[in-house]
């Protein structure tokens, strides 16, 4: 096991000879000018008749056309959960594309990973799921729910940080009043994740979408 390792950022033709079964990949989502605007997350399955196979959200337009968290923030004020995202297992190099991507197991150092298999087991009986929130059940809540057994999400909270802190500033029309109020938001969920979360999480023991077996990807 890869245990409490942040890779530099590199492709994925570079990163791939590092993987182990259970890494969490973090990927580099940019926008059309090259800017970063949110990170994608997928958790590293094995490699099965010569795939890199991974587990991660996506939508039905295929494994590089994943959830954009961020672009979608605004509309999950109105409508918090996606209908077309489900949980699936798509090669490695499709979901990278040409972003950049690292192994990122840094919260190993704040709670420790399940066994190897444990962490394999849990992401494949995600497949098929359909319960994609932006704000409570995102990509990063996803991997980090099988390596950790808990539902922990940076991004995630930040979003909800947005929108209170937008909420607060419809109410007081202050703008620093509203940064504040974010931030305190954002650093209690913080705290909240780190310290009271530990050993929570949603049992998928039961999960009917349950896999043994490695999916045969198409050539």
């Amino acid at each position: 096991m890869n245990y409490n390792i942040q890779t530099p950022w590199t492709s994925a033709k570079k990163l791939v000879d590092q993987l182990e079964i259970g890494d969490l990949i973090e990927i580099k989502r940019n926008s059309l000018l090259g800017i970063s605007i949110y990170k994608h997350w997928a958790v590293y399955v094995g490699c099965y008749n010569g795939f890199h196979e991974v587990v991660h959200f996506s939508n039905k337009e295929g494994a590089n056309k994943v959830v954009n968290q961020f672009g979608n923030l605004i509309s999950a004020v109105f409508s918090i959960r996606d209908r077309k995202s489900s949980v699936r297992i798509d090669n490695f190099f499709n979901v990278c594309g040409n972003d950049k991507c690292r192994i990122n197991n840094s919260m190993d150092k704040y709670h420790k990973p399940l066994p190897v298999e444990d962490i394999r087991s849990r992401a494949l009986s995600k497949v098929g799921d359909l319960e994609y929130c932006v704000l409570s059940n995102n990509c990063e809540h996803l991997v980090k729910w099988t390596r950790y057994d808990l539902y922990i999400s940076d991004q995630g909270n930040l979003g909800k940080a947005i929108i209170v802190g937008a909420s607060a500033f419809r109410w007081s029309s202050n703008i620093y009043i509203s940064l504040a109020v974010g931030g305190i938001y954002y650093l209690g969920l913080k705290i909240y994740d780190y310290y009271f979360k530990k050993g929570s999480s949603r049992d998928s023991t039961n999960s009917n979408h349950s896999k043994n077996q490695l999916a045969v990807l198409p050539a």
